[in-house]
């Protein structure tokens, strides 16, 4: 049988039957990586922008979730780690939607700005169940979820960095009619970048 080992009593027991706390240290090892990643992603989006640095968050959550299964059939410690590692890439998606609202709302916009930026997480939760539900059924089996996600991750990231800029004053596809709309009562703090 793949993926099972010799219990105490001489069972094969599946090497993914992880303990009740095995599955909360899974759990929280997401949350305390996101926890970690908040202070950095925020300095690094003030200092950076956030089109790069949201971009390597977004390969960091890549490659993390493609070797999720490789770590999952071989040590539960490496899988802690990315999951961890999956944690501090996912706070990454949250600051952005505050540097995308400062730079990119006009004032009296910011509200809807942020209702459709925030529901991505359940949006994205409905459409990656209903996948890996069919995913994990079919003669694909549960790995090819992980590999599956990362690709779609992949084109949604590389959409982000052909579409998004980190000013609109820069990006081509801004109207001066858009542009003072954006920037109206904004000041000149909206639009610096600190270095």
């Amino acid at each position: 049988m793949q993926g099972a080992v010799q219990g105490e009593n001489g069972t094969l027991q599946s090497i993914y039957d992880y303990t009740s706390t095995e599955k909360a240290q899974l759990i929280w090892a997401v949350a305390i990586g996101t926890i970690i990643g908040t202070i950095p992603y925020n300095w690094m989006y003030v200092r950076y922008g956030a089109k790069n640095v949201f971009l390597s968050a977004g390969i960091i959550s890549l490659i993390a979730t493609s070797c999720t299964p490789f770590a999952a059939a071989n040590n539960y410690i490496l899988l802690l780690v990315i999951r961890l590692i999956q944690g501090i890439a996912y706070a990454a998606d949250f600051a952005v939607i505050g540097i995308i609202c400062v730079k990119w709302a006009p004032h009296d916009e910011v509200a809807f700005f942020v209702s459709v930026l925030t529901v991505f997480s359940p949006f994205a939760t409905v459409i990656t169940t209903a996948v890996t539900g069919f995913l994990c059924t079919s003669s694909f089996g549960w790995r090819s979820s992980f590999y599956v996600h990362s690709v779609a991750g992949a084109v949604c990231f590389i959409l982000w960095y052909i579409v998004y800029s980190d000013d609109p004053l820069s990006h081509s596809s801004v109207t001066s009619k858009e542009l003072a709309n954006i920037q109206k009562g904004k000041s000149a703090a909206h639009f610096e970048q600190k270095r």
